[in-house]
């Protein structure tokens, strides 16, 4: 995907319940870092390519992720999935179906092996 961009750019972010009065960020910057260590120099396929983070304080996720993107300007959103059970989905609701109903983004689910 990056080669499909003149100017390609990925945006991590991670959403906080307003609440929390700590937040914890380490895992935000660990991809960070894990990201810019295999790009070359922040070259990617010839084009200089960043790599930000920001975290967002949002009682609703997905709605969180949707205006982070739009305000972005993404081509596309790629969320990690969870390991969340049914009774979990149904109580807090599925936030990657939830994103992919509303975003007019393209939508990727990553799950780990």
């Amino acid at each position: 995907m990056v080669s499909l961009s003149s100017t390609p750019y990925i945006h991590l972010c991670q959403v906080f319940q307003p609440d929390e009065s700590t937040i914890d960020t380490s895992i935000l910057e660990k991809s960070v870092r894990f990201l810019k260590s295999k790009i070359k120099g922040n070259a990617f396929y010839g084009k200089l390519l960043n790599v930000n983070a920001t975290h967002i304080r949002a009682t609703c996720v997905s709605k969180a992720v949707i205006d982070c993107a739009e305000k972005d300007h993404s081509d596309v959103i790629i969320l990690g999935a969870s390991r969340e059970g049914l009774l979990q989905q149904t109580i807090k609701g599925n936030i990657p179906e939830n994103i992919s109903r509303l975003s007019n983004r393209n939508v990727i689910l990553v799950r780990s092996a």
